[in-house]
């Protein structure tokens, strides 16, 4: 029930369902930052001694985390290259993760997200990719084999410049670990943000539309 509003709460369950739902999966989990769901998600799968494999291009943030943070606590990222590298040849016994984002930040390349699950489950890895820029009205992670996708819910599922949040989509296996973790490093989204979430999510598909027409005329114009 609901005896404590940090565990979980009518606002988040709500706005969680909807995000389940937009994404196909099983369920979701709402965090108070994109840093938080990314960061979480994460920490389900890797202890000291665990190596992770990465694109090099990612949120500045996300990067700084792998590259400097993560290290202290004895968990090792290799940065490669996913559009010209092969990825197998630097994958480890200890390889826990293979992580990326769906349309990277900031340069805007689109990794094959298929060919990457692939790989990841031939060698047992968890594939985790950030969506934040493609939102579930462009394409959903999980029916192409991603086993966890994130959100920073400040960007487009927000919309409107006013709240601050993460989301996390997954299918059932996965959700009790990340329940508990949301649960025990208290990063769950308050309530009014879970409402104000709920509110952009329906507008999210005609919003995306016509962000993506419009990003095409401006792609056509500078090509010319």
């Amino acid at each position: 029930g609901y005896v404590y509003a940090r565990m979980t709460n009518p606002g988040t369950d709500s706005v969680c369902e909807v995000l389940a739902a937009a994404e196909g999966c099983d369920g979701a989990v709402a965090f108070s930052s994109g840093m938080a769901a990314i960061i979480t998600s994460f920490l389900c799968f890797v202890k000291a001694g665990a190596h992770i494999i990465s694109s090099p291009v990612l949120y500045g943030g996300v990067y700084d985390y792998l590259k400097n943070e993560l290290p202290r606590f004895g968990v090792e990222t290799t940065f490669v290259d996913f559009e010209t590298e092969d990825i197998e040849a630097h994958i480890r016994p200890n390889t826990k993760i293979i992580y990326s984002e769906t349309i990277i930040n900031p340069l805007m390349s689109v990794p094959d997200i298929k060919k990457i699950a692939d790989i990841a489950h031939k060698h047992g890895c968890k594939f985790i990719i950030d969506s934040t820029f493609a939102t579930p009205a462009v394409v959903r992670p999980l029916d192409l084999g991603a086993d966890i996708v994130v959100y920073s819910a400040t960007k487009f599922l927000g919309g409107h410049s006013d709240i601050l949040g993460g989301a996390l989509c997954t299918n059932k296996e996965h959700l009790p670990i990340v329940h508990k973790l949301n649960t025990l490093y208290g990063n769950i989204m308050s309530p009014f943000d879970a409402w104000l979430l709920a509110r952009s999510l329906k507008t999210l598909e005609p919003r995306v539309k016509l962000h993506s027409e419009n990003a095409l005329k401006v792609a056509a114009y500078f090509e010319q």
